[in-house]
């Protein structure tokens, strides 16, 4: 594994096969191909959704993935919580860069603090399997500074990309297409969880939400935290593979066929005063044929987790 900084302020990770881009500049102006809105601030034009996370990815051999932006921090909401959007460009905070001395693994974090909630990302990046294109890891872990509890506390990430059907791991063991707009939960309980919180906080957001077509959202059960993309020329016939951690997975969504997002939550639903609650979610790139390649993979995640990775 390979890393330097690009002129974009963006850093490039680059292995055998192929390369990705990692934003650290928030409303980075240098990268607005991957824009989906823009405001004018002060007479100049800021990229709002050019947050935080991979912004590019190209295979050997393919054409590059265009329009994404993973791990994309988006919002987060609890009990009686009256705040907005501002998790989206808030400052990172001590950036850490390192490579491994056998250049076998690049790790890249920071944190940022919002609504008195410090959250800590990290990206760990390794050579793939032979099975894989790539892979990597994002690590979350959200500590609470407020000094009173979060009640049913949840933090949402978005995942956006071109559009295109995704297809999730249904509860009849099956790799099922969504429905253009889907959220899957692992039990009932998680799926009431959310929609009691969510529902006095999306009264403050019809304003960012107007205009936009939102057609019906489907509501199901999953077998396992998986979303995956339909195969594409850009990921070499292969598809993007998203894996939450079992057990701290709220709920996966895939959004108007433009995202696959997921939210996560503390098994024991609040977040306590000085408590910390980490959470993995596994990216890969792979040829999927059919659930044994799909159980594989998740197999190896969960394997990786028991182990720390």
């Amino acid at each position: 594994m390979k890393i330097e900084q690009t002129n974009r302020g963006t850093y490039e990770v680059a292995w055998s096969k192929g390369a990705l881009e990692v934003n650290l500049v928030p409303a980075n102006p240098d990268l607005k191909t991957t824009s989906y809105a823009s405001a004018a601030f002060n007479g100049q034009m800021i990229y709002l959704h050019d947050n935080v996370g991979i912004t590019a990815l190209r295979l050997d051999g393919c054409p590059p993935v265009p329009r994404i932006c993973w791990d994309n921090r988006e919002h987060h909401f609890w009990r009686g919580f009256n705040g907005g959007f501002r998790p989206r460009n808030t400052v990172v905070n001590d950036v850490k860069i390192s490579r491994a001395g056998d250049n076998s693994h690049v790790r890249i974090s920071c944190y940022y603090i919002v609504d008195f909630v410090k959250t800590t990302v990290a990206w760990l990046f390794r050579e793939p399997q032979e099975d894989q294109m790539i892979a990597w890891d994002t690590s979350f872990s959200f500590e609470n500074l407020s000094g009173s509890a979060m009640e049913k506390y949840m933090a949402f990430f978005a995942c956006y990309h071109q559009p295109g059907v995704n297809y999730h791991w249904d509860v009849h063991d099956r790799i099922s297409a969504c429905a253009d707009s889907f959220t899957g939960y692992s039990n009932e309980e998680r799926k009431q969880r959310h929609s009691e919180i969510t529902a006095a906080y999306s009264e403050l957001t019809k304003g960012w939400t107007a205009g936009i077509e939102n057609p019906t959202r489907s509501k199901e059960l999953y077998g396992n935290p998986v979303l995956l993309s339909e195969p594409r020329e850009w990921y070499c016939g292969g598809r993007h593979i998203l894996m939450v951690e079992p057990g701290k997975c709220l709920n996966i969504t895939s959004a108007m066929r433009q995202a696959r997002d997921y939210m996560l939550a503390p098994a024991e639903t609040d977040l306590k005063p000085g408590a910390v609650f980490t959470a993995i979610v596994r990216h890969a790139i792979a040829k999927i044929d059919g659930m044994r390649d799909l159980r594989r993979h998740w197999d190896r995640f969960l394997c990786d987790i028991a182990g720390s990775l």
